[in-house]
């Protein structure tokens, strides 16, 4: 098998993949492909429809009142899934959870503070912040290395 890559600006991206004949493996390849395609969005309710946001947007996800929200920069959504099913197809190298009810994605992350009462405060680049919970710590800094 071949793999190209071909650049072109004026282009959407696309994956186009090729077989000589259309048995198991090629079908097994091609549901792998639109899998991954897939991992990289994930479904919104915004006015009542559903649409796909990419997860590069994507700061933070996180419970409130029994339901489950993501956060942009900009904007704040209602998602289906749970924090458990979304922590499981969110890309390890992008996301981290920092408690029970919240994973954030760690290209949005400032800094991690130690607060005078002991808390994690969690500081993103545009300033807001949240907390980690001391359960996650060992976690968190086994992902970063430290």
């Amino acid at each position: 098998m071949e793999v190209h890559l071909e650049i072109d600006a004026g282009q959407k991206p696309m994956i186009i993949y090729r077989a000589s004949e259309d048995g198991q493996a090629t079908q097994e390849l091609f549901e792998d492909l639109k899998d991954l395609v897939d991992r990289q969005k994930i479904r919104i309710e915004q006015d009542g429809s559903y649409h796909y946001l990419p997860v590069q947007k994507i700061k933070r996800i996180y419970t409130e009142n029994k339901l489950v929200y993501c956060e942009t920069a900009t904007e704040r959504y209602r998602l289906k899934e749970r924090l458990y099913q979304l922590r499981a197809i969110l890309p390890e190298h992008r996301f981290l959870q920092i408690s029970n009810s919240e994973i954030i994605n760690r290209f949005y992350l400032k800094q991690f503070d130690l607060s005078k009462t002991g808390m994690y405060q969690v500081i993103f680049t545009d300033g807001q912040v949240t907390y980690a919970s001391r359960r996650y710590m060992q976690a968190i800094k086994r992902s970063f290395k430290l």
